[in-house]
């Protein structure tokens, strides 16, 4: 099994089955004494340090046209909506431009927990809230009027 440090594990060397003959005549680094090993385990760190925040184009030290690309990265961050949202569809939808941008997932937890939301596309959040505060503010003032 091979470890790159941008993408999962993988049996795959250059796209075809890693078997002893590949890997020893790939452009992999052969390590023959304990500096190339640390010298390879530094270079691989790094390499995995920065595919935590950077994409594949950056790490490359090569200038990416694309904002927010998320090639070779590991680690993104996304904003899911999770509770009882079905009283609150319609303000939902209407917040962050429709649901078809919003697609229904499931995630678990570092701590074993299984949540299941709405993925809200990137920069919806705000809105969102917006949203919410004024319908509170609605709900608020028509229990006051009541009262």
């Amino acid at each position: 099994v091979l470890h790159y440090p941008h993408v999962p594990s993988s049996g795959l060397l250059e796209g075809l089955v890693c078997t002893a003959a590949r890997l020893r005549s790939s452009r992999l680094l052969c390590c023959e004494s304990p500096e190339d090993l640390a010298e390879a385990e530094h270079s691989w760190r790094c390499q995995y340090e920065n595919s935590e925040t950077q994409c594949i184009h950056a790490q490359r030290h090569r200038a990416c046209n694309q904002p927010g690309c998320m090639m070779g990265k590991r680690c993104f961050e996304e904003t899911m909506l999770t509770g009882q949202i079905l009283a609150q569809w319609d303000l939902v939808s209407d917040a962050i431009g429709g649901l078809s941008r919003s697609p229904l997932v499931r995630t678990q937890l570092g701590d074993g927990r299984i949540l299941v939301g709405l993925l809200l596309p990137a920069g919806a959040e705000p809105g969102l809230r917006q949203a919410l505060e004024r319908r509170e503010a609605v709900d608020r003032q028509r229990s006051e009027e009541a009262a």
